[in-house]
C-alpha cells in the first residue's frame, strides 16, 4: 500500500472522528432545580429600653415602622406580655 495514501486516509479518519460533537456522546444535562418560598407574616420581638435600661411598656403600633427592602410593611398585631415586653407581627 501506497504511504501516502495511507497518510491521507489517517488524516480522514482523524478529521471525521473531530467532527462528531462531544456533547453527542454525553447524556443531556438537567436543569438545575429551584427552590421558591414565601410568607405572608413574620414574627418580630422588639424590647425597647430607655437611657437606663429599663422596658418601655404601653407602645403602639404608631411607634414601630417596619421596612422591607426598603418598602414600608404594615403591623397587624403588637401585644405585650410579661416575658415579652413587646411582641410584634408585620
Amino acid at each position: 500500500m501506497n504511504t501516502g495514501f495511507l497518510r491521507i486516509a489517517i488524516a480522514v479518519c482523524v478529521s471525521v472522528i473531530g467532527l462528531v460533537p462531544v456533547g453527542a456522546q454525553q447524556s443531556p444535562e438537567r436543569a438545575p432545580e429551584t427552590f421558591r418560598s414565601s410568607v405572608d407574616l413574620v414574627t418580630i420581638q422588639p424590647s425597647v429600653r430607655d437611657s437606663r435600661g429599663r422596658v418601655l411598656r404601653g407602645l403602639s403600633p404608631a411607634d414601630f415602622e417596619v421596612h422591607d427592602n426598603g418598602q414600608l410593611r404594615r403591623i397587624v398585631e403588637l401585644r405585650s406580655d410579661l416575658r415579652s415586653p413587646s411582641s410584634s407581627f408585620a
